[in-house]
């Protein structure tokens, strides 16, 4: 082979070699410009949980990660009775409207999340103020306990409110949310101390007249566990034999790191029997704790530990086998969503970067938590990737 063949065939490789590592790089540039909204738009909607903090501030950051990365939006925490309606007479849209306008510009599946919890339910919601004698201003009044009659009065114009309100924009809501304790009972709140399991029903009963056309959700965590997932199954059930439809069921999601807490096959079960009663499926908080248990220490603050690393180990990073870890978790996890995926309607996070995740407030607070798919500089984690091959390799 002469000199100029042989550089010829040299130039040739290089000038190949080059292009191809153009073309890979140009295809993965082009994957890494595509959210996993759009990655997995022929399985499910891919949503995420917004933070008041993140609409009231108007973070531009975080609400263009959102918006590429994201085509179904949950309010984390503005349509809780206490944030938007916090006193009987008083009402705190200004958050919720926020969510909605961001919604509606980014063309994104909107939930309300929750018309009814036992958790972040102003007291006053329980307690009438009586007074001894009507008109007299020098009178003196007492406290007792709203009445049955009033308290569904209540959830009634509370609901016919919000739905009303938002009806053009909020098409699926957490109607009822974690009724059921994990052995399968009602849980005692003040909503079943007062109204008992009839609770259940008017919630639903006073949604599907406010907005007929909605999906409505019941809401809740542990559906892993087959004693609570059956009773839920159950109760549920028994509502429709009434004539009350309820159109899902929400399986929360927040799990540990580790891989039998609970099992990928504990998962399954529950979304096959929901399924296989008639409800469609909605993964509605995901997140994958990657810090000790302690939910015995449920109100403290991680300064009173005088060991706080054996709570708080990762105050400075996560480590790269934890990393790791995490990664595998949240493959595991899609990929059984993915098997699913006739089944399951929306996969949704509990949040988008590790900052905002409210694990770094319980049960222990002042902890550094690492549960979601982007770290505290809105960078995406390794988990991310994770989630992304999941869907390549199908």
């Amino acid at each position: 082979m002469n000199v100029n063949r042989r550089q010829f065939v040299v130039n040739s490789a290089l000038a190949l070699a080059v292009f191809t590592s153009l073309k890979n790089h140009a295809i993965n540039k082009n994957m890494l410009d595509t959210g996993l909204a759009e990655i997995f738009k022929d399985d499910f909607l891919i949503g995420t949980a917004i933070s008041n903090k993140t609409l009231v501030e108007n973070d531009a950051s975080m609400l263009s990660l959102i918006s590429k990365e994201f085509n179904a939006i949950t309010t984390e925490n503005a349509l809780k009775w206490s944030e938007v309606h916090p006193e009987p007479n008083i009402w705190n849209f200004g958050p919720v409207d926020k969510f909605v306008e961001f919604g509606r510009n980014h063309k994104m599946s909107m939930i309300g999340h929750t018309l009814t919890w036992h958790r972040q339910t102003p007291a006053n919601l329980f307690s009438e103020t009586i007074k001894q004698v009507e008109h007299c201003s020098s009178c003196h009044s007492y406290q007792r306990v709203t009445s049955r009659n009033e308290l569904i009065k209540r959830l009634q114009a509370h609901v016919s409110v919000l739905m009303d309100r938002y009806k053009r924009d909020i098409h699926t809501w957490d109607v009822a949310n974690e009724v059921v304790e994990s052995d399968g009972e009602w849980r005692e709140s003040d909503w079943y101390k007062i109204l008992g399991h009839e609770f259940l029903d008017l919630s639903f009963r006073f949604a599907r007249e406010a907005h007929p056309e909605a999906c409505l959700l019941y809401n809740d965590f542990h559906l892993e566990k087959p004693k609570k997932c059956s009773s839920i199954i159950h109760k549920l059930k028994t509502l429709q034999n009434r004539g009350i439809k309820v159109d899902g069921v929400g399986i929360q999601c927040h799990i540990k790191l580790n891989s039998e807490s609970p099992a990928i096959r504990e998962l399954e079960t529950a979304i096959l029997a929901l399924h296989d009663s008639g409800f469609r499926v909605h993964i509605t908080e995901l997140d994958i704790d990657v810090l000790p248990e302690a939910w015995i220490h449920r109100g403290r603050h991680i300064d009173t530990f005088p060991n706080k690393s054996e709570l708080n180990p990762y105050t400075s990073g996560i480590p790269r086998q934890i990393s790791q870890e995490l990664s595998a978790r949240y493959r595991a996890v899609f990929d059984l969503f993915i098997k699913h995926r006739d089944k399951i309607d929306r996969v949704a996070l509990w949040g988008t970067t590790d900052d905002e995740s409210w694990k770094n407030g319980l049960p222990i607070a002042g902890r550094t938590s690492y549960p979601l798919l982007f770290d505290r500089n809105k960078l995406p984690k390794p988990a991310y990737y994770a989630v992304r091959e999941a869907k390549r390799t199908k």
